[in-house]
């Protein structure tokens, strides 16, 4: 699941840690650091958590 990542195209028409209104603006992705865990799996680090166990999302704006 690791292998699993966001699609990153939209980049560069926006960036939910730099939008003031989104709830991740100012998160830092550490694209080394796998830590986050679904059924015990890790999951790429480019994905939001909100606080559930087994969702992450990536918001698109």
């Amino acid at each position: 699941m690791h292998e699993i990542e966001p699609y990153y195209n939209w980049l560069k028409y926006y960036d939910s840690s730099f939008d003031e209104r989104s709830p991740f603006f100012g998160k830092e992705y550490n694209h080394d650091l796998f830590q986050d865990t679904i059924y015990g799996y890790y999951i790429h680090p480019a994905w939001d958590s909100f606080e559930s166990e087994t969702l992450y999302l990536k918001i698109l704006v």
